[in-house]
């Protein structure tokens, strides 16, 4: 345990002094500054919506954006370099070298995240909103969404190069999205049946996509952003609703099982 501590603590050191982490920090929170600066109004309702609506598209374009950098580069660099290498040879688990590195990036992305809803916050109070709830919850369901395309780069990122291992974590997170909203739509029978008989096997089995209440409330009420958008199937309307504990709980569990197959795919690895 105290050797595994000894990985998370350098790796997540290493993450920090990242300067390509550092500049997507920065712009995220320059982008936090700026939304809480335009979100004007005439009453507190139109203000509030103005900062909940820009914060979730900084949440889900930002946070995305730092989830596949930073599970990209988890592998490849220090790999190639023979720093892994030598790490092992030093007598370290390469189970543990995997899993440290991993769940150390997860942390570094939840400070950035962190960081980005605390100037969204102070925006808040700024603005008389007081704390907002709402978009702390948001925050954490965000956090998820982007810890899954974090972890399934960080997967692929241990066995093949950075780009692919984006593109991989690109990919899953748009597919638990999509099985989220082709579910809802099921659901509300905007689609009377499966036609293809795989989207209800798909959701039951794969990551899903975490919708906060606060972006339920958003479709309900109107608000378009980035990250609520409106969303039509055969021309009627779909309400993705609020994801309840079991999809939570489903969601995180493949998390770590993306992290327990990260450290299967480095095991195979050549270092």
């Amino acid at each position: 345990m105290t050797a595994f501590l000894t990985l998370l603590r350098a790796d997540d050191a290493a993450a920090s002094r990242s300067r390509v982490v550092w500049a997507i920090a920065g712009l995220g929170a320059a982008w936090a500054v700026l939304i809480a600066v335009l979100a004007r109004g005439s009453d507190a309702a139109t203000r509030q919506h103005a900062l909940q609506a820009d914060g979730a598209s900084l949440m889900l374009l930002g946070g995305l954006v730092a989830a596949l950098t930073l599970g990209a580069s988890a592998f490849p660099g220090d790999a190639h370099s023979g720093y892994l290498g030598m790490l092992v040879s030093a007598g370290a688990d390469r189970r543990a070298v995997a899993a440290a590195r991993v769940l150390a990036r997860m942390g570094t992305l939840a400070g950035i995240m962190a960081l980005w809803w605390g100037i969204l916050q102070l925006g808040s109070w700024s603005l008389g909103l007081g704390f907002d709830e709402a978009l702390t919850t948001h925050t954490l369901a965000m956090l998820v969404n982007n810890g899954v395309a974090l972890a399934a780069a960080a997967l692929m990122s241990s066995l093949i190069g950075a780009g692919a291992a984006a593109a991989f974590g690109l990919m899953v997170f748009v597919t638990a999205q999509g099985l989220a909203n082709l579910k809802a739509a099921l659901d509300q029978h905007v689609v009377e049946n499966d036609p293809t008989g795989i989207i209800t096997p798909l959701y039951v089995v794969l990551p899903r996509g975490i919708v906060s209440p606060m972006l339920e409330a958003h479709q309900r009420e109107g608000i378009r952003s980035l990250a609520a958008p409106e969303v039509k199937i055969n021309g009627l309307d779909v309400i993705v609703p609020a994801s309840q504990w079991p999809t939570v709980v489903w969601t995180l569990a493949w998390i770590a099982a993306l992290v327990f197959l990260t450290t299967v795919g480095l095991r195979r690895r050549q270092l």
